[in-house]
């Protein structure tokens, strides 16, 4: 008897029992070694198609090796392990929400009064030196 088309040229016909079978050569899989292998056999992370990986949900990369993150991090930042890195002004574990950067507000100051700094915004204030003088026409 014979192997399965011969095991297309990618393999050995062995004896397993009282059965034929192929043992398949590396990169090729299948009965009969006519499938393509995936590197890392996806990492139990997917299935191989055509030598291709078509990874599971909540896995990506060529060898569903890389953890998905939430929506994809909605266009508005990165994905590392899994975790959503958000851009500056958005936020949230799919960065979907948008974050105020800083607040912007402005003051009147009278002669001798002291600028006092609410505590919320400590630590994010840029402080400006303002200078009274007489205004000139340009």
């Amino acid at each position: 008897g014979m192997c399965s088309d011969d095991c297309n040229g990618h393999g050995t016909c062995t004896t397993v029992g009282s059965a034929l079978k192929c043992d398949c050569d590396d990169g090729w899989e299948g009965d009969a070694c006519d499938m393509p292998a995936c590197r890392s056999d996806c990492n139990s992370n997917g299935m191989c198609a055509m030598g291709k990986c078509v990874c599971n949900a909540g896995f990506v990369g060529v060898t569903c090796d890389l953890l998905r993150c939430p929506d994809d991090c909605s266009g508005s930042g990165y994905c590392f392990e899994g975790v959503c890195r958000c851009s500056t002004g958005f936020g949230g574990e799919n960065c979907a929400l948008v974050a105020p950067t800083g607040q912007k507000f402005s003051l009147k100051l009278r002669r001798g009064t002291s600028l006092k700094v609410p505590k919320s915004l400590q630590g994010e204030v840029e402080i400006a030196t303002l200078r009274s003088g007489a205004v000139r026409a340009c």
